[in-house]
């Protein structure tokens, strides 16, 4: 279950709980209203949107992080053989 869907769950069954419970006044509905609104904050989660955006910058990372250890090993052969590959001698 990813975030989005434990959030939405949990607030559909807060909000059944507190559709049931008729007896409360507007006012307490409101300051627990606010009380889970100020849960959800002090948890940290992200959106999606931000937590897509995220693993597109990661994706691109390791992109070239696998680009740059490409690199090298080429370099390393090259030094290793001594250069004749690059037309050094």
């Amino acid at each position: 279950m990813n975030s989005n869907d434990f959030y939405n769950s949990l607030k559909d069954q807060l909000e059944l709980a507190m559709d049931g419970a008729q007896s409360l006044s507007e006012e307490a509905n409101s300051h627990i209203r606010l009380a889970v609104s100020n849960l959800f904050e002090k948890l940290d989660i992200v959106n999606r949107e931000e937590f897509e955006a995220q693993t597109a910058v990661l994706k691109r990372s390791r992109e070239k992080i696998d680009q740059l250890e490409q690199q090298l090993k080429e370099l390393e052969e090259s030094i290793a053989l001594g250069g004749k590959d690059s037309g050094a001698s």
